[in-house]
């Protein structure tokens, strides 16, 4: 649950008196609130290094054919370690065609060479021949502490362009 509060004059009061689990101290300019986990408080602290989102992209427009499960050499990010846990947002689109009429294809994203079931998106096609357009997105945390491989994967599917973008922010 959340709630928007407005004042059309300064707060009078702190945060900290009112709320039992913030502590804040000699507070300063672009400070953020921050919870640490051993005292079971929010404190305020300077945001994480490098912790400004960050943006990753791939694209191709090649000819690829998925007969099974396949992974697209085409779609292929390497995120390096970010060094702070973090957010990410992954989506990804493909255009191409079905192979036959009542066939049935899919695309999936891939993370640290693990497929990510809840990524799966199947489209069962209505023709021969059919022009067809995929999109799936998928949140995940990341502790950062090593390098992200994101990778896309294709079912029975005549892949033409295919477009992936991550977006990445501490947690």
């Amino acid at each position: 649950m959340s709630e928007v509060l407005t004042h059309k004059k300064p707060m009078k009061h702190r945060l900290d008196k009112h709320i039992a689990d913030v502590l804040i101290s000699s507070p300063a300019d672009g400070q953020v609130l921050t919870y640490e986990a051993a005292s079971q408080k929010w404190k305020n602290k300077a945001p994480a290094a490098g912790a400004a989102l960050k943006h990753y992209h791939a694209y191709t427009s090649t000819l690829f054919e998925a007969v099974i499960w396949d992974d697209d050499p085409y779609i292929d990010i390497t995120i390096p370690a970010p060094g702070y846990a973090c957010v990410l947002y992954i989506a990804y689109n493909v255009n191409g065609h079905c192979p036959a009429a009542g066939s049935l294809a899919g695309i999936m994203i891939k993370k640290d060479g693990a497929s990510i079931q809840d990524s799966r998106r199947y489209y069962t096609c209505p023709g021969t021949d059919y022009q067809v357009t995929f999109v799936t997105q998928w949140l995940v945390l990341d502790d950062g502490a090593d390098a992200i491989r994101l990778q896309g994967q294709l079912y029975m599917l005549h892949a033409q362009v295919r477009n992936m973008v991550v977006l990445l922010w501490a947690q």
